[in-house]
């Protein structure tokens, strides 16, 4: 049983960001705000009534987790199956090397989308505003999200893309 939330690899971060450079991609980041409150528990957990929360005359109840709450050790497992059926229900594919890298790609025209999950970060390449407006809708719709805006700053990371010049550059 997976304990924790996988996330996209240092590796795969800079192939996304070499690739986005290589092909002029956009970059754009976003985040899911309490995303463990989205997923849904797969078993049941029940827990004792936390502190200034108790109900008068049910002191002695417990309460059983409909959705995942931070700190479980199920909590990032249950988030990332979810964040992941949604991504598949929107025509990505996860990657095969990185179980938190997605692509999508129009096989009719030369139109890309690429996603590093990590945990309920994103960070995305893209040349297709359409997909971008479609993946934005869909996801705003389930979730509640800062919203998508151009990659400055990611995992603690200063992302500068000098597009003109085909360079990116992280401090």
């Amino acid at each position: 049983l997976m304990t924790w939330s996988p996330v996209v690899s240092a590796k795969s971060v800079r192939v996304l960001f070499a690739l986005a450079a290589h092909l002029d991609l956009e970059l754009l980041s976003d985040d899911v705000k309490t995303a463990y409150l989205n997923a849904e528990m797969d078993e049941e957990i029940y827990m004792r009534q936390p502190t200034g929360f108790v109900a008068q005359g049910q002191e002695g109840k417990v309460w059983r987790l409909l959705k995942a709450l931070s700190g479980l050790k199920q909590a990032g497992r249950c988030w990332n199956k979810d964040i992941h059926a949604e991504l598949v229900n929107i025509g990505f594919k996860r990657c095969l090397g990185d179980p938190c890298l997605y692509l999508w790609a129009d096989s009719d025209s030369d139109k890309v989308m690429l996603i590093g999950l990590y945990v309920d970060d994103f960070i995305v390449a893209t040349n297709s505003k359409r997909k971008v407006a479609t993946v934005k809708q869909h996801l705003e719709s389930k979730y509640q999200m800062h919203g998508m805006k151009a990659c400055e700053w990611i995992l603690g990371m200063r992302v500068t893309h000098d597009r003109k010049n085909k360079i990116i550059t992280l401090d």
